[in-house]
């Protein structure tokens, strides 16, 4: 095309059409909106974990709980620590995640209960009926509830020192006490 040509041209461009350009065109630019859209996902999933943090809702993993790889949420709150002082049973309170191992680990620190005694299992046993009707299963739950503890043997050697049924008085407190269960029955056994 020659310049000739190029200025025929241009003259035959209406002048409406060149005061249109002069406005603004309103586009919507989808990447820049998408790119608002991540920003602000980002800052709505930090939020939620400040709250939840914030709120004691999610608790991280700690080394007295290595049974889990996740996050999981744990209730924390004041719980009773008994212990043996001198002939009489007396508690402190602590805050403590509600977990066994977390309340287990408190009550031993009070009462002087070295490492080697660990706490195997904790099993709560009702009189709840699961039934089974073709493909559904279904469980009530009792009204009667029994929580059986399970400790090394270790423990049997702090029974010299401490009089065994106190102590075992102070675990039974500590550990059914933190819970929303009345329970009817409390049994220690030794492995």
């Amino acid at each position: 095309m020659t310049a000739l040509r190029f200025y025929e041209i241009l003259g035959n461009i209406d002048e409406s059409a060149v005061k249109a350009t002069e406005k603004p065109y309103k586009t919507t630019n989808h990447l820049r909106t998408r790119y608002i859209a991540a920003v602000a996902a980002c800052f709505a999933v930090i939020g939620i974990g400040i709250f939840l943090r914030e709120s004691n809702l999610l608790i991280p993993n700690s080394p007295n709980n290595e049974s889990s790889d996740m996050n999981i949420a744990v209730e924390q709150k004041d719980v009773n620590i008994y212990y043996i002082n001198g002939d009489e049973l007396a508690y402190k309170t602590e805050y403590l995640e509600c977990t066994p191992e977390i309340v287990f680990g408190s009550w031993k620190k009070a009462n002087d209960i070295g490492d080697e005694v660990k706490l195997i299992q904790i099993e709560i046993k009702n009189n709840g009926q699961e039934s089974v009707d073709s493909s559904v299963a279904a469980y009530s739950a009792g009204d009667q509830f029994i929580m059986e503890v399970t400790l090394t043997q270790n423990i049997q050697n702090y029974f010299s020192v401490k009089p065994e049924d106190k102590l075992i008085e102070s675990l039974q407190l500590t550990l059914t006490g933190y819970g929303y269960v009345d329970y009817d029955a409390f049994h220690v056994l030794y492995e």
